[in-house]
Parts: structure tokens; C-alpha cells; sequence
């Protein structure tokens, strides 16, 4: 019985995580669709010139295009546009 308790749990705690992610992948879309597309055109993420050559100055720019077009992202969408990017 036991056995069969803990193996719910690691199921459903498998499924949280996994719909986490997504809703937050979703999110971070979200984001970047209504913020970052009004200056940028998704081009910009696959050029062979990108000035962007690591994670450090991925958060850099999105940091500084946050400040720029004022959008008012707290630190935790930076972060998740960031991961998102980062990812895809």
C-alpha cells in the first residue's frame, strides 16, 4: 500500500512540474510576443551576427530592453523571458 502511495506521489508531482513548465513557457511567449516583437523581429533570435553569444548577456539585453520600452516586467518575467529564449 505504501508503494502504491509513493508512486502517486511521484506522478502527480511529475504532472505539476510538467503543467508548471508549460504555463510558464506559455507566459514567457506571452511576453515576449507583446513586448519584444514591437521592436524585434523573431529574425533577430536566429541571425549569424547576433551580438548575443551567452546566458549572462541574454539577460543583459532583456534587461536593458525591459528599461527601455518601460514595460514593467518584475524580475521573475525577466528571468522567464530569458529561460525561454535560452531554450528555444
Amino acid at each position: 500500500m505504501k508503494s502504491i502511495s509513493m508512486f502517486t506521489y511521484y506522478v502527480v508531482s511529475i504532472i505539476t512540474l510538467t503543467t508548471s513548465n508549460l504555463v510558464q513557457a506559455n507566459e514567457s511567449k506571452t511576453l515576449l510576443e507583446t513586448s519584444c516583437i514591437k521592436c524585434h523581429t523573431s529574425e533577430i533570435y536566429v541571425r549569424d551576427n547576433r551580438k548575443v553569444k551567452n546566458l549572462m548577456g541574454l539577460h543583459t539585453q532583456v534587461e536593458a530592453c525591459n528599461t527601455q520600452i518601460g514595460t514593467g516586467w518584475f524580475p521573475e518575467d525577466t528571468e522567464s523571458v530569458v529561460n525561454f529564449l535560452n531554450q528555444n
